[in-house]
């Protein structure tokens, strides 16, 4: 799914990449993959951003909390705090 999500990004879809992040985060929980859905709360939070909608992309940010782990797990949050930023 979140592979959907980035081509999508790519493309400028940010409308129908905005929906399957929602539809990522919520399978992503579902089954247990917590990282995932931060990932999508990353991912969210960058395309918000990039759309001006400064106050959801901080929620968003606060919702993934702050970093766990290291490696692609968190690839898409420097660049999510410097949109917000």
């Amino acid at each position: 799914m979140e592979m959907v999500v980035l081509v999508l990004r790519d493309l400028g879809e940010r409308t129908q990449a905005l929906d399957w992040l929602d539809r990522c985060e919520r399978e992503s929980e579902r089954v247990g993959l917590g990282f995932v859905a931060r990932d999508c709360q990353l991912q969210r939070a960058l395309l918000l951003a990039q759309a001006g909608e400064l106050s959801g992309a901080e929620l968003e940010l606060t919702r993934a909390g702050r970093q766990r782990g290291t490696g692609w797990r968190g690839v898409h949050r420097p660049q999510a705090e410097a949109e917000v930023a």
